[in-house]
């Protein structure tokens, strides 16, 4: 009996510290407060329905949105307006569409819709001011499914620290502080969201056959032919001694080539004239062209791409990368 009673006693025991432990978990001001921070600017359901995101300056805010959109890409206090149409996501630019970095763009909805610490700093509107996060001050992002609007963030500045920013939504008098990862997004150039690259993403280097490379006339203007034998390469302008590893780097350099910009002003004259082009032919059978132009005063070469409506722009340093001498090919 003794036993029995020695045992619901140390039972009794445990649960009341265990009670006492949970209630001091509960209660713990430091726990409270972090539950209080953690906070998600997007409601976590709604990401995957964004079709439309953009990022605008307060140096704009009393601009003609539409007339901005035809500066250029080099300017980075332009605004940023992203679309969604289909599977992919597109930057507006010269009432254009043009192809934004997918992940970046995820990325970025990520960032809005991840519960993380956003300490609430004030809830009086006249703080606003003093974090710049009023209507005046603040960068706007605007986040829609279609239509409809689901957030308007207004991202302010950065605490003395210089790590963390305030953030405010729109409408609301509470004023949060995290961890900067906004200015990233909001502070970049808008040539940063585009996705740049001649070849899709995935594109599979094994998977071509044959290269024709046709040089400049200051190269020769001769023709240059890969031609891929299972793991080799064979060569119509080497013989022997040729650098097979230095073939495969050369490969990947032009599936994985990214331009400098794309063309997108108008001034370009037409017909281009074309002074060197890569000819590249996969094992379904697809052939696919890269025209370069002439280079202007500048060094920058217009370009195509056969399967492509887009015009880009490279620089000598990303044509050096296309266009190789027979001798860099030697070992």
């Amino acid at each position: 009996m003794n036993y029995r009673k020695k045992t619901f006693a140390l039972y009794a025991i445990i649960a009341v510290l265990t009670l006492t432990y949970i209630l001091t978990l509960v209660f713990d001001p430091e726990n409270v407060h972090a539950r209080a921070a953690a906070y998600s600017w997007l409601n976590p359901s709604e990401a995957g329905n964004v079709t439309e995101i953009s990022i605008i300056s307060p140096f704009y805010e009393d601009e003609d949105y539409n007339s901005l959109l035809l500066g250029g890409f080099g300017s980075d206090m332009l605004p940023i307006k992203l679309s969604k149409r289909g599977n992919g996501w597109f930057i507006e630019h010269n009432r254009q569409l043009f192809p934004a970095i997918n992940n970046r763009v995820e990325d970025f909805i990520a960032l809005l819709s991840t519960r993380a610490s956003y300490e609430v700093r004030s809830s009086n509107e006249s703080s606003h001011i003093g974090f710049s996060v009023n209507d005046d001050a603040a960068t706007r992002i605007t986040v829609k499914a279609d239509e409809t609007e689901l957030l308007t963030l207004l991202v302010g500045q950065r605490d003395n620290t210089g790590l963390n920013i305030f953030l405010r939504k729109k409408d609301q008098a509470e004023v949060r502080m995290g961890e900067d990862k906004f200015s990233f997004y909001v502070e970049s150039q808008p040539q940063s969201w585009l996705d740049l690259r001649l070849f899709p993403e995935g594109q599979d280097t094994a998977s071509l056959q044959r290269l024709i490379v046709h040089l400049p006339e200051e190269m020769g203007a001769s023709v240059q032919e890969f031609t891929r034998s299972g793991r080799e390469w064979s060569l119509n302008f080497l013989e022997e001694n040729q650098d097979n590893a230095r073939v495969e780097s050369y490969i990947r350099d032009i599936i994985g080539i990214s331009a400098d910009d794309y063309f997108s002003d108008g001034s370009i004259v037409f017909p281009i004239v074309y002074y060197c082009r890569l000819e590249l032919q996969f094992g379904d059978g697809s052939i696919k062209t890269i025209n370069i132009g002439q280079p202007d005063e500048n060094e920058t070469h217009y370009t195509t791409v056969s399967d492509q409506n887009y015009i880009y722009s490279i620089s000598q340093w990303t044509r050096n990368r296309l266009i190789r001498e027979n001798e860099y090919f030697a070992k």
